[in-house]
């Protein structure tokens, strides 16, 4: 089989875009993961725009405030407009295979060297990083409970870890 680089592909009808609210800022739209959306989809479907990352892209895609947001095998976030245009990228050293997540202002993601990061959604700036003992391969979650929060992800290390989104601070962690 010819191997080929991973082309990112993005199907929008263009009359959605602007009648209806386009995010979906975590893995599967919600943090729930039911995979649900009130949009239509059109009866048939066009390609408006497609992107070579030049590597595979095994992380969905997620959608905030008119970016998209994705990883690759080569570590690399990147943030497209709704055109195709990257607004900007970030080398994280390491394959990206889970999904990104957005959280207020940052960009939450994991890569398969064992770091949970954040970076800034709208500049790219990285602003943080975790360490676990092992690969990340999943996505992050969002956890809430009156005033407190926190990012719960886990590790090969055999945990569930618990950081603080601001500061990518370890608030707890369990063996699993």
């Amino acid at each position: 089989m010819k191997s080929l680089s991973a082309i990112f592909i993005f199907v929008l009808y263009s009359g959605l875009m602007f009648s209806q609210t386009l995010d979906w800022p975590v893995y599967r739209g919600t943090s729930d993961l039911t995979g649900y959306s009130d949009w239509k989809l059109p009866e048939n479907p066009k390609v408006l725009w497609s992107f070579n990352s030049g590597s595979r892209t095994k992380s969905s895609p997620v959608i905030s405030d008119g970016l998209i947001y994705f990883g690759t095998d080569k570590g690399i976030i990147y943030a497209c407009d709704l055109t195709g245009k990257v607004a900007w990228k970030l080398d994280a050293g390491s394959s990206t295979d889970a999904p990104p997540m957005i959280a207020g202002q940052k960009i939450i993601f994991s890569t398969s060297d064992g770091r949970l990061m954040a970076a800034d959604k709208r500049t790219g700036k990285l602003l943080w990083t975790y360490k676990t003992d092992n690969q990340i391969v999943g996505s992050a979650n969002m956890w809430k409970s009156g005033t407190k929060s926190g990012l719960v992800v886990g590790s090969y290390d055999f945990n569930l870890h618990c950081v603080e989104p601001d500061s990518g601070n370890l608030l707890w962690k369990v063996e699993t």
